[in-house]
């Protein structure tokens, strides 16, 4: 939504609506209903106070149907079954755009209940098929999310981005690997999906402050020792 898609109206009440909107606009982004809600309101009181023309506040009420419409596709939610706008009375289209907004929050809602469901399946699959190519476009496909909504989704629960958890997994990996078999750092790079071992010695390192070889020295030292003291 951008201020100069409102209808020409006076700089200062251009400016008032704008607001409004603004407000409106991130609430429904932060899936607030009832702020969402108390804003509209405000938004017609002033609408009315300023006695704005019918045909321009069929404007407005545009404005915030467009927004919604991509609200509900930015969580990959279909639009198509949204009532279209009244435009007989204010009231009608008052009524019509409280609505529009309280279905468009409801369904998002719906799909906000299953998030748990979403991340376990991701994190599941990531953690079985490490060793392949995992990429944001082909995951966001499985739990049908555009990428885009998946990956923001993603970092919100888990405090991380999806890229950082897959290479923390195969990370983990790798140094079960090194502990427990006698594989070259390549083999074990590529068994953990990283084709590159330079690449893989490098993150290997950034994660534990070890590189592979130095990593596996340590855990046998380490066990050794365990073995002496028991």
């Amino acid at each position: 939504m951008r201020c100069e898609d409102l209808p020409k109206l006076s700089e200062d009440t251009a400016s008032a609506l704008w607001e409004r909107l603004r407000l409106v606009e991130s609430a429904l982004e932060n899936h607030s209903g009832d702020a969402a809600l108390k804003n509209m309101e405000d938004l017609f009181q002033l609408i009315k106070a300023q006695k704005i023309p019918f045909s321009s506040v069929c404007q407005i009420a545009l404005l915030l149907q467009n927004f919604c419409v991509s609200l509900l596709f930015s969580h990959n939610l279909p639009a198509e079954q949204l009532t279209a706008l009244p435009t007989g009375s204010m009231e009608l289209l008052e009524n019509s755009v409280r609505e529009y907004v309280t279905e468009t929050l409801s369904r998002i809602g719906r799909t906000e209940e299953n998030i748990d469901s979403i991340i376990y399946k991701v994190k599941q699959y990531i953690d079985q098929n490490y060793s392949t190519n995992l990429s944001l476009d082909a995951l966001a496909t499985m739990v049908h999310l555009s990428p885009s909504y998946f990956s923001k989704l993603f970092k919100r629960e888990m405090g991380e981005n999806l890229s950082t958890y897959i290479l923390n997994t195969r990370v983990e990996r790798a140094k079960f690997l090194l502990r427990t078999t006698d594989k070259k750092a390549y083999e074990i790079a590529e068994a953990v999906g990283i084709y590159d071992p330079v690449y893989f010695s490098k993150i290997f390192k950034k994660s534990t402050g070890l590189k592979p070889k130095e990593y596996r020295e340590r855990s046998g030292a380490d066990e050794m020792e365990r073995k002496i003291k028991s």
